[in-house]
Parts: C-alpha cells; sequence; structure tokens
C-alpha cells in the first residue's frame, strides 16, 4: 500500500486549505473591527509637563471573529490525526471500528509518554517502527534528542520544548474549542511605541513586545523638558489581537499567529512526517521548521 502524502486531494491537505480559508475570514474580520472604531487611545494629563496614554475598548471582540479563529485551529488540528489515521492503514491494512477510533495524533512531551501511546491494546499493531519513527519525529521532544545524536546539546528544556511546540498549541486550543467555549482574543499593544518629531523628551513605556492592554491600561507616558509644557505629538504604535489562550511563552498577533502555525504544518511538519515514513533519516530541517 503506497502513501500518498503529495496528492492534493489528500485529507490533510484539504484539511490544511480549509484552515488557510478561515485564516483569511479571520484576517478580513479583523480588518473590519480596526475600522470600526472599536478601541481608541486617549490622552491625558500626566504631571506638568507630560501626557499619559489610556487604552479604551469600546465594542467587545464579536464572537464570529472568535468562531473563524477556533475553525481555523479545529481543520490543522484534525489534518495531523488524518495523518495518523494514514499511517496506521498503511501498517494495519483494513482496521475495524474501534481500531479507526484508535487512530489519532499524538503529543507527547518526552519518550517515555510516546511510547506509552502505543501501548493501548488497540494501538499497539497499529503503526510499525517505519510508522512510529514518522510520528515521532515532529514530537516536542525529537528536536532536542536529535541535536543530541549530532553532538549538540539543546539550550532548551522540555517543558519549553513543549510550550513552544506547534502542535501542541493547536490541540491546548482546540480543546477548548471543542469541549468549553470560544478561543479567546484580547487587544495587544506591539512595542515599541514611537513618536514623530520629538527632541529632548522622556518616553516611560509600559509596553515591551506583545502586551495584552486591559481596558484603561496606559501604553506609557510622554513628558517634555522641564518647564516647555505637554509636547505637541501623538505616538505611533499598533495594537492588534492576539489569541490568549495559545500557551506559548512568547505571545504574537492573531493573524501572525495563525499563519505561523499553517506555514509550519505544510512546510516542515507534514512533509518531514511522510520523509520518514518512507524510510528515510529525519531531515535536519525543512521549510518553516
Amino acid at each position: 500500500m503506497e502513501l500518498r502524502w503529495g496528492d492534493p486531494e489528500a485529507p490533510w491537505w484539504a484539511k490544511l486549505r480549509r484552515a488557510k480559508s478561515h485564516i483569511s475570514e479571520v484576517r478580513q474580520r479583523v480588518d473590519v473591527l480596526q475600522a470600526a472604531e472599536t478601541w481608541s487611545i486617549q490622552r491625558e494629563p500626566a504631571g506638568p509637563d507630560g501626557w499619559a496614554y489610556r487604552f479604551r475598548v469600546h465594542k467587545p471582540v464579536p464572537a464570529d471573529l472568535a468562531a473563524a479563529t477556533g475553525d481555523a485551529v479545529a481543520n490543522m488540528r484534525a489534518a495531523l490525526d488524518t495523518i495518523a489515521y494514514e499511517l496506521a492503514r498503511h501498517h494495519a491494512g483494513t482496521m475495524s471500528d474501534a481500531e479507526e477510533r484508535a487512530t489519532f495524533f499524538p503529543i507527547c512531551e518526552n519518550k517515555a509518554a510516546f511510547e506509552k501511546f502505543f501501548q493501548h491494546p488497540l494501538r499497539s499493531n497499529l503503526y510499525g517502527d517505519t510508522e512510529r519513527r514518522a510520528l515521532q519525529c515532529v514530537q516536542p521532544f525529537a528536536r532536542a534528542d536529535e541535536m543530541r545524536e549530532h553532538g549538540i546539546e539543546p539550550s532548551t528544556d522540555p517543558k519549553s520544548d513543549l510550550l513552544t511546540d506547534h502542535a501542541y498549541a493547536l490541540n491546548t486550543i482546540w480543546n477548548i474549542d471543542k469541549h468549553r467555549r470560544l478561543p479567546e482574543l484580547a487587544w495587544a499593544a506591539e512595542g515599541p511605541v514611537w513618536f514623530e518629531g520629538v527632541t529632548g523628551c522622556r518616553w516611560r513605556g509600559h509596553v515591551t513586545g506583545v502586551t495584552l492592554l486591559p481596558d484603561g491600561g496606559v501604553l506609557g507616558e510622554l513628558h517634555g523638558p522641564a518647564g516647555s509644557g505637554r509636547p505637541q505629538v501623538e505616538p505611533h504604535y499598533t495594537i492588534d489581537l492576539v489569541l490568549t489562550d495559545d500557551p506559548s511563552p512568547y505571545p504574537s498577533l492573531l493573524v501572525e499567529r495563525l499563519e505561523w502555525l499553517h506555514q509550519s504544518l505544510t512546510g516542515w511538519v507534514v512533509p518531514r512526517i511522510f520523509i520518514v515514513a518512507d524510510g528515510n533519516p529525519p531531515p535536519m530541517m525543512i521549510g518553516g521548521g
């Protein structure tokens, strides 16, 4: 039985195309929201020579935008499960309904947890050594193990590898969307804030990197030279949505995050799995790993 991973009609590519469509919808909805005066920055006095810039929310984030985000995540997560099913089908051939239900894509912090996944009585015979290696090569712990095999000691720890893993992020958000509620979106500022035509002024910023902005939160204060009064300038800033359910310790703006997750699957995860499933060693890097 041949693996058909490159076939554009394969279910994982269909799911990833659907995810791309949902990401496009998310982008369009965010653009509409940004144009609808959903938020504003209010300037208020801060001492005799400065201004404070306070964030104000005027309209809630629509539920349909959160739902579209969840749909994008669900299709990306489902693409991984269809691959796990295909690998089992490749090894075991015809499966019973119970065996088919036992197939899904594992996401494990370490090798012990990964091996335990296959100890399930229905799952133990569904995957051969080659298929298990294919699933293992994209696990959160896989890169660190491969680095050690090449004599390189990784600079990260297993917990960090798990939290920054793209499949783990998809799984975390997908479980929330599937079982509890819509994914939670919030406004954030991407620093730094900057000003044009300002000389001799002092900026006391409260924003570094991507920082969540609660309603009423202050981006920072701009103070002019002593005795010169308040500077007559306006700030330049990037305010956009973030996905607060994302487990990554490095927050990024919503559309950028969804696009990067999608790129990772199409450019690294899926090709890497099937290259190994074809009996090859795992490549060190493919596309946007």
